[in-house]
C-alpha cells in the first residue's frame, strides 16, 4: 500500500509531479537544488499536509541526510545529463528500504538512457517495466521511439562494486554550470564550465578549484569508523 510509504522525489521542481505523488504516498520528500524554483514548489503544494521540501544537490550533498527515514521508492527527475542520473541510480540503491526506482523522461533524454542500461548491465537494478507515453510519441517538436518513464528494481549485493567503479568517474568530465532557477527564468545562457582532473584538482571558468569525493555515512549516520 503506496500510502503507507515514502517517496524521495530528487528533481521536484515546480510542483507539479509533487502534488500528483502527495496524493499516491503517505509521505513525499521533494528535493530540489535551485531556492527559487523549490519555493515556487513550497507555494504550489501549501495546501498538502505531507509534504517535506528540501533544497539539495543530488550529486554534490551529502546522502547522510536521508538515512533516518524509511524511504521506499525513489522518483528521479533532476539532472538528466549522463553522470548525475548514473549517481542518482547508485546512490538510490544503496538505502537499503529502497525497493523501487521511477525515472522520469527515460525515452526522450539520453543521458536517462544510458545511465539506465548501463546500471542494467552492471546488475545494480533490472527493469520491470516501462510506463507513460508508449512509443511513438512526441516532445519538443521530435518523435520518441522509446517509452517515457521505466520502473527499475534494485539488486541487492551489487551496490558496493557499483560505488568501487564510481569512484574516481568524475575524473576527466567536463560540467556545465547554469544559474540557480534556470527552468522557472527560461534564462538558459550557461554561467561557465568545469573540467574535472585528477589529484583533486578542477580547471574552471571561475578559475582552478579543488575537489573530492564526498564521505558517504552509514545507516547509523556516523562516519565510516568512527
Amino acid at each position: 500500500d503506496s500510502k503507507g510509504e515514502t517517496v524521495l522525489e530528487l528533481g521536484a521542481h515546480v510542483g507539479h509531479c509533487t502534488r500528483v505523488l502527495s496524493r499516491l504516498f503517505g509521505a513525499v520528500i521533494a528535493v530540489e537544488h535551485s531556492e527559487a524554483v523549490l519555493d515556487t514548489n513550497v507555494n504550489r503544494t501549501s495546501d498538502l499536509g505531507n509534504i517535506v521540501h528540501l533544497n539539495f544537490h543530488t550529486v554534490m550533498d551529502d546522502w547522510s541526510v536521508f538515512s533516518r527515514g524509511r524511504i521506499g521508492v525513489v522518483f528521479i527527475d533532476a539532472a538528466h545529463d549522463y553522470h548525475s542520473v548514473k549517481s542518482d541510480i547508485v546512490r538510490s540503491v544503496a538505502m537499503p528500504t529502497v525497493h523501487t526506482l521511477v525515472l522520469d523522461d527515460y525515452g526522450a533524454e539520453r543521458g536517462v538512457k544510458t545511465a539506465v542500461a548501463e546500471a542494467v548491465a552492471e546488475g545494480i537494478v533490472k527493469v520491470r517495466r516501462h510506463i507513460g507515453a508508449a512509443p511513438p510519441w512526441s516532445f519538443s517538436d521530435r518523435t520518441v521511439d522509446e517509452w517515457e518513464g521505466i520502473v527499475l528494481d534494485p539488486v541487492r549485493g551489487a551496490v558496493a562494486s557499483a560505488d568501487e567503479r564510481r569512484i574516481g568517474s568524475l575524473e576527466g568530465t567536463t560540467w556545465v554550470v547554469f544559474p540557480a532557477g534556470v527552468f522557472v527564468s527560461g534564462y538558459f545562457q550557461p554561467h561557465g564550465k568545469v573540467q574535472f582532473e585528477g589529484r583533486g584538482e578542477a580547471s574552471s571558468s571561475y578559475g582552478v578549484i579543488a575537489w573530492r569525493e564526498a564521505v558517504e555515512y552509514g545507516s547509523s549516520g556516523a562516519a565510516p569508523g568512527s
